[in-house]
């Protein structure tokens, strides 16, 4: 961005920021006013009450100069423990790391490129940038280290179209499931196939799971109330407790180790709260899930946020009742829950 600037000026009057004239003539008597306007040639005319006269003079004013407002950029160096591309509570700071730009883009440091230095809580700063885009790179960073900033998006391959989708579940792999009407969508979004599984029941709940398999809760009336979709798309019917609830299944969070929680489905009576352990590639049946020793009324849900802990949401008179769950221990950690005065349903956590 640029501004005019307008600087010097000669007694008795100036160009001030708004290009007003000012006139700094101090009266000669408390009955003399002065007023001040443009002549036809820029000369000034005063005039008074008692007397009138006029007085030429010659105003002086620079040439117009452009001024650059000058940028920053501020970023934070950490470990991304769980790949999320944002800095969570329990992931550290990277503290003494040498940050540049990198002006040429020739992904190391040249001299006369900036440095900066992150302090304790990683962050670092660049002041007094031009309005140029800037690549900013770690110095000697490795290959395990990736960059989230800047953020360069580039389309790989053909967008694939998807009719009547109604919830997106991000697989692992590549691998992308898309819930729609009469199953799931399984695609693969570096070929841009896609297989259909199919499933007649009502899906309640679709938790991704770390190791690219798909776990769904649904009751099909044949007395399934969970399946496991594989990659590339193989249905399989699992079986979670038995025998199995002949209400089936409500909800589940699971974290990226393959821990959380799961919860019966249930209309009237209190529904049971069961510790899931989850292991890549392992067998799905009874041993993945144990009981808590909790309850919860019907409606609860379970919210997972890709971290070690869950929250457990449980509907009240007045709103919700919101309580903090380990999901490596199935254990409660907030000893008296929080309601939500007026709260529905929680969106994220």
């Amino acid at each position: 961005m640029s501004l005019p600037c307008i600087g010097g000026s000669t007694s008795p009057g100036f160009i001030d920021g708004g290009s007003r004239f000012v006139n700094r003539v101090p009266p000669r008597s408390p009955q003399f006013r002065l007023a001040a306007r443009f002549g036809r040639k820029g000369a000034l005319t005063s005039a008074s009450k008692s007397r009138s006269r006029s007085t030429r003079r010659r105003l002086v004013v620079e040439s117009l100069c452009e001024r650059h407002l000058l940028a920053a950029i501020t970023g934070v160096v950490f470990e991304d423990t769980n790949a999320s591309w944002r800095q969570d509570a329990d992931e550290t700071p990277i503290v003494g790391r040498l940050v540049y730009i990198d002006a040429n883009d020739n992904q190391q440091w040249d001299d006369g490129e900036p440095l900066a230095l992150t302090d304790a809580s990683g962050r670092f700063t660049f002041d007094e940038l031009n309005s140029d885009p800037k690549i900013v790179r770690l110095f000697g960073g490795s290959a395990d280290e990736q960059l989230t900033f800047p953020v360069q998006p580039e389309r790989i391959g053909t967008p694939i179209a998807v009719e009547a989708a109604s919830n997106l579940l991000i697989g692992a792999g590549g691998f992308v499931s898309v819930q729609i009407e009469g199953g799931i969508l399984v695609v693969d979004m570096t070929s841009g196939e896609s297989v259909l599984v199919e499933i007649a029941a009502e899906i309640r709940a679709a938790q991704p799971l770390p190791d690219g398999r798909l776990l769904l809760l649904a009751s099909d009336g044949d007395g399934n109330h969970a399946f496991v979709v594989d990659v590339p798309g193989d249905l399989n019917a699992v079986q979670l407790e038995n025998p199995s609830p002949s209400s089936g299944w409500a909800d589940i969070a699971v974290d990226a180790t393959g821990n959380g929680f799961l919860i019966q489905s249930s209309d009237e009576l209190p529904s049971a709260l069961r510790s899931v352990r989850i292991a890549d590639d392992q067998a799905i049946d009874p041993s993945v899930v144990e009981s808590t020793g909790a309850s919860v009324p019907p409606g609860s849900a379970v919210i997972g946020g890709g971290s070690i802990t869950s929250v457990v949401s449980q509907p009240t008179e007045g709103g919700i009742m919101l309580s903090l769950w380990s999901n490596a221990t199935g254990t409660e950690i907030t000893p008296t829950g929080f309601e939500v005065a007026g709260g529905r349903e929680v969106l994220s956590y």
